[in-house]
């Protein structure tokens, strides 16, 4: 899978799922199961995994959806709903 990044723009919840909406760049396919960051300020302030993206081909290519199951621990951090980077882990 090749390296992304998503502009988290909103976040809500649905049936136990973390869910983090915003443009991906640069173009990617679907994304599928992986470990990424989170960015604030380019500072990784967070980890986070990615169980996969939420709808596989979405109607605006400038809001995809990616989740998590994992109980994650963000508004502590002062991250809002959105305004914060999630990119796939650096290698």
């Amino acid at each position: 899978m090749k390296d992304f990044q998503m502009m988290v723009k909103d976040t809500f919840y649905m049936k136990g799922l973390t869910v983090f909406s915003g443009p991906i760049s640069p173009e990617v396919g679907f994304i599928r199961s992986c470990d990424c960051e989170v960015v604030v300020n380019d500072k990784v302030i967070a980890y986070v995994h990615i169980d996969s993206e939420m709808l596989p081909r979405p109607n605006d290519p400038a809001r995809r959806s990616i989740s998590t199951s994992e109980s994650n621990h963000l508004a502590p951090l002062g991250l809002g709903a959105g305004g914060f980077i999630i990119r796939s882990k650096r290698r």
